[in-house]
């Protein structure tokens, strides 16, 4: 979570660094200075804001992060609503629905990744982990489709 220095002078925090051996570093923050790696009860006893990030900004990926993801089937090409027609995709839906564990917003998931049944089955025979809990992605290859 990153905190901005809302305060008139420069604060000395200790701040969550893995890089270093001890895991953590001092950092001497400005005012209006933004800092990345305090614990929330330490920023609001210094005086610091939580910096509001953008939807676009959470939800972006680097060009090559997206490559990988289509590559291992995790991200399609197409929108999902064009893939199939709606009948197909209701039935679809709703027999991801049957399997014990997975619930609508994960078979939502699943078949923004998957956009057919088939692509579903091949990942599954190809060993693709899936993006779901691993209890329940072992479950569904169990299933019998």
């Amino acid at each position: 979570m990153k905190y901005v220095n809302n305060t008139d002078e420069m604060k000395k925090v200790r701040v969550y660094n893995k890089k270093e051996p001890c895991g953590y570093s001092w950092l001497n923050v400005k005012p209006g200075e933004e800092v990345e790696g305090l614990n929330s009860r330490q920023a609001k006893l210094l005086g610091f804001t939580k910096v509001k990030e953008t939807e676009k900004e959470k939800n972006k990926r680097s060009k090559e992060e997206n490559e990988a993801l289509k590559k291992e089937g995790m991200l399609s090409d197409e929108p999902f609503e064009e893939t199939l027609p709606g009948n197909v995709r209701e039935k679809y839906k709703k027999r991801l629905l049957k399997v014990k564990g997975l619930g609508p917003k994960t078979v939502k998931d699943l078949m923004k990744v998957y956009p057919t049944l088939e692509n579903l089955k091949e990942a599954l025979k190809e060993g693709v982990e899936l993006p779901i809990r691993d209890d329940v992605a072992l479950i569904l290859q169990k299933e019998e489709f």
